[in-house]
């Protein structure tokens, strides 16, 4: 699903009304019954619900007017706080308050009244719509916009829903340069835009959804590639079901080189990920003196001991062994547990100058990177997907982590063309970025990932999905469609069935393993998209925020 910027909304929905002659009109209402359908979802009833719609003289605020509309038709109780003179709203906005100024719904006029004086029966309404401020804000909101921003976070107790976005926000950033509405959920139209998928703007969106609202489709087909979100319906192709014939042989054989004294677990984790996402072999090579216990891990992975140096890292002397090992495979993995030294870093360069089949760098494979030249020999031969923490990528690239975090889309794009690499930057809301530029935005996950071993588990997940995806491909090679597509399965995989097992047991007690235990049962939510896609509006992210929680 692509993501727009506000001007290139805009500009479709100009073109909707203008080019197609969709009544701009029509837009809105089709809007508002989006914004009623998203205030209906989990309520038994609309009938005698206390509705407060606080309206902006933008299009903003005319959705919200039609919405007290549609609300009253359901037997619902809006009324209208609008902040702005009646004689300042124009076009479809000021159509829909003449209608609205007809009905019997309360309008209440208070543009010269400051929030601090609104009548205090107003914070016992049920919900609250936000219809304040829209795309077109930039820097922080002021006035009278921004007192009623002030006052549904502060004094306000029931439910806020934002309409398009939480007020307050820029659309093209996210960024909380000021107040800014904290919603429980937001609805947006025809297409998100970056302020709802990536922190810390999504948190202020809670619940959020995209709805159609009658854009044709070849509209958003003509607007320039630009970052795009990661919907499940787009990755049923990767984990189709079987056919019966099939046998170990059609689903990859996936090498994993990781592990070190000490770190036994990283090889064994990402060994049972890549099994568990379906690889049909799967072969864990480790330091000689630590295969016993990796292999007591799990009897379904085969186990390779490597010749270690006296500390139990992999030697220079393990590098023939290696590449035997990497022939016999379709894709490989290293880098998890397995240290940082000299001998690892020759070990790894080595390892990379002989192999051919798609590579995945993760961990210490990362941080031997960061002293090496941009130009990894054999890299345009090969598919290398990397797999950093924004730690990883500081080390990477020479930039701080904070300066990562606040261009996480940037840096991404810049890592993968200048390196070659497809680069999957971890994180609130993974970055997912190609060589050609392309860049995809994940939407599962929490914070309850943020423990040690859920990048064990990824870098398995990845191997096993391109090497599946690899033995389907036409003529035994992929095309970066392709790779992208093994990619975003694998990261939106991994974050559902972190989402699963934080739905289980609470976010605090998730570990590692718990994301490989929830893969099975959350396989089949990929095979079924359309059951997490409740009323027709489509789900970004499903977990409402708390307006305690956002400054």
């Amino acid at each position: 699903m692509k993501i727009l910027t506000a001007r290139q909304m805009q500009e479709v929905d100009l073109s909707t009304t203008k080019k197609v002659g969709i009544p701009g009109l029509l837009l809105m209402e089709n809007a508002a019954q989006a914004v009623v359908r998203a205030l209906e979802f989990g309520r038994e009833k609309m009938q005698g619900a206390r509705i407060l719609i606080v309206c902006g003289k933008g299009n903003n605020g005319g959705d919200g007017l039609a919405a007290a509309r549609l609300l009253a038709v359901r037997g619902a109780c809006p009324e209208v706080c609008l902040l702005a003179a009646p004689q300042d709203m124009q076009g479809d906005a000021a159509q829909n308050y003449r209608m609205t100024s007809l009905s019997r719904i309360p309008l209440h006029f208070m543009a010269g009244r400051p929030a601090a004086d609104w009548p205090e029966d107003w914070t016992n309404f049920d919900a609250v719509i936000d219809a304040i401020l829209g795309t077109g804000l930039k820097g922080a909101a002021s006035g009278r916009a921004a007192e009623a921003i002030e006052w549904i976070n502060g004094k306000f107790k029931g439910q806020v829903l934002s309409v398009d976005l939480p007020s307050g926000m820029e659309a093209d950033s996210g960024m909380l340069s000021g107040p800014v509405v904290c919603a429980d959920a937001t609805v947006t139209f025809t297409s998100p835009k970056l302020c709802h998928v990536l922190p810390p703007g999504c948190v202020c969106c809670g619940k959020t959804w995209v709805a159609p609202i009658g854009t044709p489709s070849f509209l958003l087909d003509s607007v320039p590639a630009g970052p795009e979100w990661i919907t499940p319906s787009l990755l049923s192709p990767v984990v189709q079901a079987r056919e019966i014939a099939a046998h170990k042989g059609s689903f990859g054989r996936v090498l994993i080189l990781a592990g070190s004294s000490g770190k036994c677990g990283a090889a064994a984790m990402a060994g049972m990920a890549a099994l568990r996402s379906g690889a049909g072999l799967v072969k864990v090579a480790v330091p000689r003196g630590i295969q016993s216990v990796v292999s007591s891990f799990s009897p379904e992975y085969m186990t390779e001991g490597l010749p270690e140096t006296a500390a139990g890292f992999f030697s220079g002397d393990a590098l023939p062994e290696a590449v035997d090992l990497i022939r016999a495979h379709d894709t490989v993995a290293i880098g998890p547990g397995i240290g940082q030294n000299p001998d690892v870093a020759r070990f790894l360069e080595g390892v990379l100058r002989e192999t051919r089949c798609p590579v995945v760098l993760d961990a210490d494979a990362i941080n031997c990177l960061a002293a090496w030249p941009i130009e990894i020999p054999g890299a345009e031969e090969r598919i290398v997907v990397i797999t950093p923490h924004p730690g990883e990528m500081s080390r990477l690239t020479g930039k701080s982590a904070a300066e990562i975090q606040r261009d996480r889309i940037g840096i991404a794009v810049e890592v993968a063309v200048s390196r070659g690499f497809y680069t999957i930057l971890k994180g609130a809301r993974t970055i997912l970025a190609s060589p050609d530029g392309r860049v995809h935005i994940n939407p599962t996950g929490n914070p309850g990932m943020a423990t040690a071993g859920s990048g064990d588990v990824l870098t398995g997940l990845v191997a096993s999905l391109l090497g599946q995806q690899l033995l389907r491909s036409a003529g035994g090679r992929l095309e970066p469609a392709e790779v992208l597509q093994a990619l975003d399965t694998a990261v939106y995989w991994h974050g559902l069935a972190g989402d699963a097992a934080a739905a289980a047991g609470g976010q605090m007690s998730v570990t590692a393993t718990d994301l490989i235990r929830y893969l099975p049962e959350t396989h089949s939510l990929l095979l079924s998209p359309e059951t997490i896609d409740p009323g027709g509006l489509l789900p970004l992210h499903p977990e409402p925020a708390s307006r305690k929680k956002v400054s």
